[in-house]
């Protein structure tokens, strides 16, 4: 029987079918298994790297399935470096913009302290202890804190303010509170007029101050003249109207700092002995924070809830208002180098050694974020910070200057391709 054309021809056929798909596998491997990557990068000059290989101003670069290491970087640009997953068969355009690093600003090379903005975050005031004076900067929305177009400051009192150991700005920054040795005046600014300030005593044996702040017409401060008292007192910005509203005389805490916290409905007081207490204002009951640790030094939460207490021996942790959640805070930073944010949910803190670094620590978790600079210029020692409400701007006050910076984090967004 004659062979059918399969048996004549099949081997050959087949032979035929592999060489075709071996072609239409080498055909798909070049033309279609690979991604098509293109990096759109802002500003353009960045360079590009992907697996370490140089990729800038290529339009187009062929990726294998799989993870790779694409770095982008630019001189006073934050560099981005992350891992990105590519797919088979993709065309995939990637825009990555980078961030410019933040620059500090040096508003003045005098020796600064006790910095605060105001409620609209756009008012910044602050001692200058050089000048001895009290000053503000005005910073309009929008402004920029990276060029020269932060205006100069205002003067707000005349060069008087000399010898000044404890500043505190009233609420509404029309009155100010001054401690020169043991001594406490009431500064007013008279609306800002220069000819028409006034200073009025407070009476010898105060000690501690804290502003209440939910009542910009009353504070609370440790009593105990020579010879007399050792009360809690109550009273108006101008001490005419007090109210004695606790006797340490036979309680465990002496000569207390004080702060007045969250909604005015508490205080917490740091005795001379070295332990945190709780003073319940409408029951006026004292409740121990601490036991065995000796504080020399505590800042609160603006809710209330939280404070920072710095120990003898330099450690550092915070702790609840009622004792609970005590945990360490890494370091041995001076108090002055921190400052809460507006919502007590983070805490910022400064250091200070060639260049300045930034971190804000949230405090539920413990988990910290790096904030970058572009420049290592420095405000000396470190006198006090403030940070605006919405965590943008940061002000350092120092021995040798006052900087402004925006704050951004060290980190991108996690790239991914689609």
């Amino acid at each position: 029987m004659e062979p059918s054309f399969l048996e004549k021809n099949g081997k050959t056929i087949l032979i035929g079918m592999g060489g075709l798909l071996g072609v239409a596998l080498v055909v798909w491997w070049y033309f279609f298994y690979d991604m098509r990557l293109t990096v759109a990068v802002t500003p353009s000059s960045a360079a590009v790297m992907l697996d370490g290989i140089d990729v800038t101003g290529q339009k187009q670069v062929k990726l294998k399935p799989g993870s790779h290491t694409l770095k982008v970087t630019l001189n006073d640009y934050l560099p981005l470096e992350q891992t990105i997953q590519a797919k088979s068969n993709t065309y995939v355009t990637l825009p990555v913009t980078l961030t410019t690093l933040p620059h500090l600003t040096l508003v003045t090379k005098d020796s600064t302290t006790s910095t605060s903005f105001d409620a609209t975050n756009h008012k910044l005031y602050y001692r200058n202890t050089s000048a001895n004076d009290a000053e503000r900067i005005d910073l309009a929305s929008g402004t920029s804190i990276d060029s020269s177009s932060v205006p100069k400051p205002q003067v707000l009192t005349p060069g008087a303010l000399t010898g000044i150991d404890e500043w505190l700005w009233g609420p509404g920054y029309d009155l100010g509170l001054m401690r020169q040795g043991n001594k406490w005046s009431l500064y007013s600014f008279n609306r800002f007029d220069l000819v028409h300030q006034s200073t009025s005593s407070w009476p010898d044996g105060v000690g501690s101050v804290a502003w209440n702040p939910t009542n910009v017409n009353q504070l609370a401060h440790y009593f105990a003249p020579t010879g007399g008292e050792q009360t809690l007192i109550q009273t108006d910005p101008q001490h005419q109207t007090t109210n004695r509203i606790f006797n340490f005389l036979n309680s465990a805490v002496s000569a207390p700092k004080v702060a007045w916290v969250g909604d005015g409905s508490d205080m917490v007081l740091l005795s001379k002995e070295g332990r945190l207490w709780r003073f319940t204002v409408y029951n006026k009951t004292l409740t121990a924070i601490t036991q065995s640790e000796n504080v020399s030094d505590m800042t609160t939460s603006p809710d209330g809830k939280t404070i920072l207490a710095k120990q003898a021996d330099g450690n550092l942790f915070l702790i609840g208002i009622d004792g609970s959640n005590k945990r360490a805070i890494d370091g041995s930073l001076p108090l002055a180098q921190f400052a809460w944010s507006a919502d007590s949910q983070s805490l910022w803190m400064v250091t200070n050694g060639d260049s300045l670094g930034i971190t804000k620590l949230t405090v539920a978790d413990g988990s910290k974020t790096a904030y970058s600079m572009a420049n290592k210029e420095t405000v000396g020692t470190i006198h006090s910070i403030s940070v605006t409400d919405d965590n943008s701007r940061m002000a350092l006050a120092g021995s040798s200057g006052l900087g402004l910076v925006r704050l951004e984090p060290s980190t991108y967004p996690t790239l991914t391709l689609k």
